[in-house]
């Protein structure tokens, strides 16, 4: 059975923290996730999961400088470690780490060495602590143009350089449909190396549902595939927060 979690930063962000936890959990997700942890209560953060009975699928690495810039791998290798330490804190089972803007004075070789260098230097870390490592790709079609990384291949060559099982891809359907344009064959070939999921529909952004995509198509090859992952709902609501993850609770 698909276990969900919900994107506090899209999801009832309106509200005080502890209070979209308490509505996420009301709505009956397995879990929460959210971006940036060092602007969080995390001991709060973890009483109020607790309370509520959801776990923390996730949380962006929140790194100060590129993960894929060469010149700065001591700096980000520290603040990952760090990031590892907070998620084990509060039992969060992985970190997400983008590459949000390629750095025009940097061969694109450097850049995707020095990400992978960074994930292979803090995945003993984190298997100890018993977290995961999510690359996510971007896409640059209409949210993110600088972003280094936005093809399933390209993430995934990067993933195999690094070579540790802990260190796997975040699948966010509408950056892999907005960019490839297909997303069902992609899933089934490299199921075995996606870590998370991020649902959204498209175009929009939307709460799956409102867009072009055939959800109950992906979520059923997404099942038949014995993934055991969470499946995130990152979406923008089109309409009240709670009644519009009620509605992609039931199509899913």
């Amino acid at each position: 059975m698909i276990q969900f979690s919900i994107c506090l930063e899209t999801i009832f962000n309106t509200l005080p923290l502890t209070e979209r936890i308490e509505q996420a959990a009301a709505c009956g997700a397995s879990a929460v996730e959210f971006w940036d942890w060092r602007d969080k209560d995390l001991d709060e953060v973890a009483r109020v999961k607790e309370s509520a009975g959801v776990d923390v699928a996730a949380f962006a690495a929140s790194l100060s400088r590129p993960p894929n810039d060469p010149a700065a791998l001591d700096s980000v290798a520290a603040e990952v470690l760090e990031s590892i330490e907070a998620a084990r804190g509060i039992g969060a089972g992985a970190l997400i780490f983008v590459a949000e803007r390629e750095i025009e004075s940097v061969p694109r070789e450097e850049q995707l060495a020095a990400l992978a260098t960074v994930l292979k230097v803090a995945a003993p870390a984190a298997q100890k602590a018993r977290v995961s490592l999510l690359l996510e790709p971007l896409n640059r079609v209409t949210d993110h143009p600088e972003a280094l990384l936005s093809r399933t291949a390209d993430t995934l060559a990067v993933i195999e350089q690094v070579g540790e099982p802990n260190v796997k891809m975040l699948f966010d359907v509408y950056h892999q449909y907005t960019t490839e344009g297909t997303v069902l064959n992609t899933i089934e070939a490299h199921a075995d190396r996606i870590g998370h999921f991020h649902l959204a529909d498209v175009p929009g952004r939307g709460e799956p549902g409102t867009g072009a995509l055939d959800w109950k198509e992906i979520l059923k090859l997404i099942e038949s595939l014995d993934y055991t992952g969470y499946v995130g709902l990152e979406f923008v609501p089109s309409a009240d927060h709670a009644d519009a993850v009620r509605s992609v609770m039931e199509l899913l």
